[in-house]
């Protein structure tokens, strides 16, 4: 029984299973674990080549829930003072692509990219108090809440923007145990850099989020939270054809081209 801190979730000809990642380069193992790592500590099989396995997201949510209006120096791009609390809204379980998996964009546009840190619920939430939230948290990965514009001119936050198929990759990752109060975090399309933050801005945290969240709807485990993007998002905007690389310090790098819906 090893320790880890670090997993990944892929496919198998047994379904989806998941590895623990190690800290250097070579051959990771095949955990018994199943569906996820309820425990850092796991028994595993068989060696694998880490670089070889076929990745999936690290999360087979029922629902998406993410924070808009979350972080300082994008309120203070867009507004005079700071919201009281941060504007939710729901993607679909269908928008969830992993890393490498293509993001499926509508012709008419623009469409942009958005780096955020994401949490996995572990456990029913409901009511949960910010002191008790940590508790609920499986850990954390990097997400790309993609963005088409809105019809007529309607907010950003309707499900034709934000909840279409392949609109969420997720991953890496998994990681357990980290602390995510100032990690930098980063967009580049096509080796450009369009935006570049820190968590450090955060006007909501994780627990603070889930706790809130937690007070408006039941979260069952799986399901994910996006916790915000920073300035910068629509400058991100993407095309057919372009490569899409977001970044968050410590929880690893999501890479995904970019196609036409339907291709």
């Amino acid at each position: 029984m090893t320790e880890h801190s670090k997993w990944v979730r892929h496919r198998t000809a047994d379904g989806p299973l998941w590895s623990p990642v190690p800290e250097t380069s070579g051959e990771t193992a095949i955990s018994k674990a199943g569906e996820y790592p309820k425990n850092n500590a796991m028994e595993s099989y068989g060696p694998i080549d880490y670089d070889k396995i076929d990745l999936l997201p690290p999360a087979e949510p029922t629902r998406v829930v993410a924070l808009a209006h979350n972080y300082r120096d994008l309120v203070d791009e867009k507004e005079s003072e700071e919201p009281e609390e941060p504007l939710l809204f729901l993607k679909t379980p269908s928008s969830v692509i992993a890393t490498g998996d293509s993001i499926e964009i509508p012709e008419a546009g623009p469409t942009w990219a958005e780096v955020e840190v994401a949490f996995i619920v572990d456990k029913k939430a409901r009511n949960v108090s910010i002191k008790e939230a940590m508790e609920y948290i499986r850990g954390y990965t990097v997400a790309n809440d993609v963005t088409t514009e809105g019809i007529n001119g309607r907010n950003w936050h309707l499900p034709r923007s934000k909840a279409r198929d392949t609109f969420c990759p997720l991953g890496p990752h998994l990681i357990k145990g980290i602390d995510t109060a100032d990690l930098t975090m980063s967009t580049h399309i096509n080796g450009t850099q369009t935006q570049d933050s820190t968590t450090a801005n955060r006007l909501y945290d994780e627990p603070a989020a889930l706790s809130h969240i937690s007070s408006l709807m039941t979260l069952e485990p799986g399901d994910v939270v996006l916790t915000g993007t920073p300035a910068g998002a629509t400058d991100s905007t993407v095309s057919p054809g372009d490569e899409v690389v977001v970044n968050v310090e410590k929880l690893g790098t999501l890479e995904n081209p970019v196609s036409l819906t339907g291709e």
